[in-house]
């Protein structure tokens, strides 16, 4: 009797074990015996999943599925820069490896060389399991930098691991490659568009369309794991895109991670954002310090300005170059900056409505034309450009471009303003008024030989400033402004002290960037670049000291 009812007991154990396994929905994790990180020596990795699962996993950052490396063992995890290059010996990424096309058509790119040594590496292990009633579980990726200790060009960086299906990137729809090959096109096509800034390339195509699925772990520059994150990755810029590397889009969505944000503070300032850049200095390709120097210069002004945290970033394990984290200015942005409801945002960007409604393009517009056309020494007049702009902003952000000798392609392209929809009580920012943004001064600023440069005759092309010129109150505020940043903001010493450390510092990362693209260190390129920057704000204030060019801005 007691025999039978402890047999009972084991059967009812047994069902309802099995029962509960029935139930079972594969959600448990994925176990790594060691977590995401720099390891001084080598190791093995260990991968647990439940009973009867099997495991599977890649190393070359696709998505693991069955037809991946099953796995039967430890993994042996040791300094991947051992083994050999791939995604980094792609020629088909720019058309500065056809050197002797670029000398025919556009002499002005730069030349580039796919490495001739072993570049640096790191592992990404992307795993899943499936069990035995084949449900899959979540990926679980993981980034191991073995031997970084001795490895130079990384002090004080925080590193970026991205991890992309390489047909994502590199395949016929790859966002990083010509798409049609470049053999393929003919004399008239090479010829065309600056041989190839704009060339209808996988890489210049924009839009979600050509968004792609990665996911990325941040590691901050005491090399702690900050955050893993899967998210949407776009090529960014305009025609830096045809450059390497290329500066690129990172978007939060609910609808790849359940997540709204990274959910890190990356520049101290409590942001966290839902986009972020990681910008590889544009147009800048000798110093990459532009834009940086000037939000460093720029923080307490009245205009947007984004921060800047230097990075170097790993594609699929391989070492892809040195570049800054930054904000991406879009309507989360302008919500946190400035206490504002972000659904009340509208933002324009390079002549289109970057936040909001098409057809609120028309404000924009408005707003211009009256500014352009309207008497501005009628003070009703001033006064309602007031009452549609934050003249304060407009002129603090038009006495930096002035200073900085902002040329070429601004105003025309390269600007941003926003405004909120309607106005509102009680909020500071909330008023309906245009404010401007400033980004891009990698181009056309900033050097020995526009230390010179009469900015105050080529603002006088710029219709906006123009008219508002004719003001008797604005010249005075802006001339108040102009001369500010001459004593303060713009003293060269100081400028001189910030360049010197960024020199120092930078010079290791630099050496290595530019030894993976181009072939050579490129030093020289470096120090000309910084030697520039600092002889333009050493002798541009001789501009405005100079008595007949006072008197020009006060009398035009």
């Amino acid at each position: 009797m007691n025999r039978r009812i402890v047999n009972n007991g084991i059967l009812v154990i047994l069902v309802l074990a099995l029962f509960l396994l029935f139930l079972y929905d594969g959600s448990e994790e994925l176990v790594f015996s060691e977590e995401a990180g720099f390891y001084d020596e080598p190791f093995y990795l260990t991968i647990k999943a439940p009973l009867g699962a099997k495991i599977y996993y890649t190393l070359d950052g696709s998505d693991p599925d069955e037809n991946s490396i099953l796995y039967k063992g430890a993994i042996y995890i040791d300094d991947a820069s051992a083994h050999d290059n791939t995604y980094s010996m792609r020629t088909d990424v720019a058309l500065g490896f056809y050197e002797e096309d670029l000398q025919n058509y556009n002499p002005d790119m730069p030349h580039y060389e796919a490495p001739d040594y072993l570049i640096d590496k790191c592992t990404v292990v992307r795993a899943i399991y499936i069990d035995m009633w084949g449900h899959c579980s979540g990926v679980r990726t993981a980034t191991y930098f073995v031997g970084f200790q001795n490895k130079e060009g990384y002090e004080d960086l925080s590193f970026l691991s991205i991890a992309c299906d390489p047909e994502d990137l590199f395949g016929e729809k790859g966002i990083f490659v010509f798409g049609v090959p470049y053999e393929e096109r003919d004399e008239e096509d090479k010829e065309n568009e600056l041989m190839g800034r704009y060339w209808e390339t996988n890489y210049n195509y924009r839009g979600k369309e050509w968004e792609r699925i990665s996911t990325v772990q941040y590691f901050d520059s005491d090399r702690e794991a900050a955050f893993t994150q899967i998210c949407g990755v776009r090529i960014q810029g305009d025609g830096s895109r045809a450059r390497i590397p290329r500066s690129l889009n990172f978007y939060v969505r609910e609808e790849y991670s359940g997540n709204n944000s990274f959910g890190y503070d990356f520049w101290g300032t409590g942001y966290h954002a839902d986009a972020i850049t990681l910008f590889a200095g544009g147009d800048d390709v000798e110093t990459k310090y532009k834009d940086a120097l000037m939000s460093e210069l720029l923080e307490d002004r009245d205009f947007a300005l984004m921060h800047y945290v230097p990075c170097v970033a790993f594609i699929n394990g391989e070492y892809w170059g040195l570049y800054w984290i930054t904000e991406k200015f879009d309507a989360s942005y302008l919500s946190y900056y400035y206490d504002v409801p972000a659904q009340q945002v509208i933002m324009v960007k390079n002549g289109t409505i970057a936040e909001g409604d098409t057809d609120e393009y028309s404000l924009y517009e408005d707003m211009c034309d009256f500014i352009k056309s309207a008497d501005m020494t009628d003070e009703d007049n001033y006064v309602r450009a007031c009452d549609m702009v934050d003249m304060q902003s407009f002129i603090e952000y038009n006495a930096v471009m002035m200073y900085i000798a902002r040329n070429e392609d601004w105003p025309g392209a390269n600007y941003a303003l926003w405004r909120t929809r309607r106005a509102a009580d009680g909020t500071e920012y909330c008023d309906a008024k245009w404010r401007w943004m400033f980004f891009d001064v990698n181009s056309a600023c900033m050097t020995d030989d526009l230390a010179d440069f009469d900015s105050m005759e080529f603002f006088m092309n710029y219709d906006m400033f123009a008219s508002l010129w004719e003001n008797e109150g604005f010249r005075e505020s802006f001339v108040e402004e102009y001369k500010e940043l001459t004593d303060t903001v713009f003293e060269p010493e100081l400028i001189d002290e910030k360049i010197e450390a960024y020199r120092k510092r930078m010079q290791e990362p630099m050496e290595k960037n530019n030894l993976r693209f181009f072939g050579t260190d490129r030093m020289d390129l470096y120090n000309d670049g910084l030697d520039s920057i600092e002889y333009f704000f050493d002798n541009r204030a001789d501009m405005f000291d100079d008595t007949t060019v006072k008197d020009q801005l006060w009398e035009r």
